[in-house]
């Protein structure tokens, strides 16, 4: 697993507000600490879900281009690779 590709922004951000909240939970400010906690975890789920679809599209997409057409038959496919 590529781990650069999950270090976006918004995964950043996630981690910050969630070391925010847990030191704003112990600092007696239990309300708000709460608040950025949950919403740290909301985004973090979030940004993780589009980075990881977003890199599994990356993969068909490499797969596709690498995979020969199905279906056609071998004549077609040396031809249009001929006129590339």
């Amino acid at each position: 697993m590529n781990y650069r590709v999950f270090l976006t922004p918004a995964y950043l951000t996630s981690l910050f507000a969630l070391l925010v909240g847990a030191i704003l939970m112990t600092a007696h400010l239990g309300v708000l600490g709460w608040i950025l906690l949950l919403a740290g975890i909301a985004l973090n789920v979030v940004a993780s879900m589009v980075s990881h679809n977003r890199e599994e599209l990356r993969k068909a997409e490499q797969l596709e281009r690498s995979a020969p057409a199905q279906g056609q038959p071998a004549a077609t496919r040396t031809s249009s690779t001929a006129r590339s």
